[in-house]
C-alpha cells in the first residue's frame, strides 16, 4: 500500500514533463501500471460483472467523450509530455481528463467483452499488446518519415495510416517468429529451446 501511494504521488509530480535524465522517460505512467497490478484482473471482472451493460455503455460513452471536451476546451497537461505552461491547473485537469478517458474506454471494452462474436478480434490484439508495444514504433516512425519525406503533413493521414499499420504489422512479426520467440518472450519462460530441440533431432 505505501509503496502504491508512493508511486502515485511521483507520477502525479511528474505529470506534463518530459525528463530527460535516463530512466525518467513516461514516469508519468506508472500509476496506470501500479494501480492494474493493486487492482487486479480478477478483482476488476468480479466488480465489472456486477454492472450491467447499458450503464457500461452509457459510461464509458460519456467518459470518452468528455475526456475529449476537456482537452479541447481546457488547459489540459499531458502525462509524459512537457507542457509550454505546466501549472497546477492544468496538471489537475490533466489528470482528471485521463482518469475519466481510461475509465470511459474499460467500460466500453468490458461490454463489447460481453459480446464475443464481435470482440474476439479485438481480444486477440489484447493478448498481444506487449507486441504491438515493442515493435509499434518502427512502423510510426517509417510511416512518419516516408510521408514526411512525400510532402505529406496532415495530422489525420498520419494517423488513419500508422495506427492500423502498427498494429498490425507486430502481429505479423509475431506469428512469424513464433519458432524462435525471443522476440516478445522472455528467455526463461520459452518452454523448449528452438536450437536445443533442432540438436536433439
Amino acid at each position: 500500500m505505501i509503496g502504491t501511494i508512493l508511486v502515485v504521488i511521483v507520477s502525479l509530480a511528474a505529470w506534463g514533463t518530459d525528463p530527460e535524465y535516463f530512466g525518467t522517460g513516461g514516469i508519468a505512467l506508472l500509476v496506470w501500471y501500479v494501480l492494474g497490478a493493486a487492482i487486479g484482473v480478477k478483482r476488476f471482472r468480479e466488480v465489472s460483472a456486477r454492472i450491467p451493460t447499458p450503464f457500461l455503455v452509457i459510461g464509458g460513452a460519456l467518459g470518452v467523450v468528455g475526456s475529449v471536451v476537456m482537452v479541447v476546451h481546457l488547459p489540459v497537461a499531458a502525462p509524459t509530455i512537457g507542457y509550454v505552461s505546466r501549472s497546477l491547473e492544468a496538471t489537475i485537469w490533466g489528470v482528471v481528463a485521463a482518469v475519466i478517458e481510461v475509465a470511459g474506454a474499460f467500460a466500453l471494452t468490458t461490454a463489447w467483452a460481453r459480446y464475443p462474436r464481435t470482440s474476439a478480434w479485438m481480444a486477440y490484439i489484447g493478448r498481444h499488446s506487449l507486441s504491438v508495444y515493442l515493435a509499434h514504433i518502427m512502423v510510426t516512425a517509417g510511416v512518419r518519415i516516408v510521408l514526411v519525406r512525400l510532402g505529406v503533413t496532415d495530422l489525420w493521414l498520419h494517423m488513419g495510416i500508422a495506427v492500423p499499420l502498427a498494429v498490425l504489422f507486430p502481429l505479423i512479426l509475431e506469428r512469424v517468429t513464433r519458432p524462435f520467440p525471443y522476440l516478445f518472450v522472455p528467455p526463461w519462460r520459452v518452454k523448449k529451446r528452438p536450437a536445443r530441440a533442432a540438436a536433439a533431432a
